[in-house]
């Protein structure tokens, strides 16, 4: 059916992306030039990183997913990327004709990894929450 606009998520859809906003609360600089970032053997990701977060912030959730990628192939232990990364991906989810939500692939799998990296990191809580509301 298209794409789910926060407007049309009902009760606990609603209150996931909420936290989303609450709990991710990311300080992101302006987009930085990623090809220095990647480039740069002490950067770890952060400037790809950061690239993740803003995209995820501005609601360029593809842009944001392929931006997650990059800072999590260069710390792949980087839990909020994770999370982002399933975030921007539960936000293209859509309703299929069933009237089912239906996911991206991979959103469930980003999830699950970036609480595995931070179980009491501060987007645990939201991530199990956006878990849960798939149940």
């Amino acid at each position: 059916m298209g794409r789910l606009s926060r407007c049309t998520l009902s009760g606990v859809m609603r209150v996931s992306l909420l936290l989303l906003s609450t709990l991710l609360a990311v300080s992101t600089p302006v987009l930085a030039n990623s090809t220095t970032a990647s480039t740069s053997p002490t950067n770890s990701g952060v400037s790809d990183f950061d690239d993740c977060a803003t995209l995820f912030n501005l609601d360029k959730f593809d842009e944001a997913v392929v931006a997650c990628d990059r800072a999590i192939a260069l710390n792949p232990k980087n839990a909020a990327a994770y999370f982002i990364k399933g975030a921007a991906l539960f936000g293209n989810a859509k309703i299929g004709s069933d009237g089912k939500l239906e996911v991206p692939a991979g959103m469930v799998n980003a999830l699950n990894r970036s609480i595995k990296l931070a179980p009491s990191g501060r987007n645990a809580q939201a991530a199990h929450q956006i878990l849960d509301s798939l149940k």
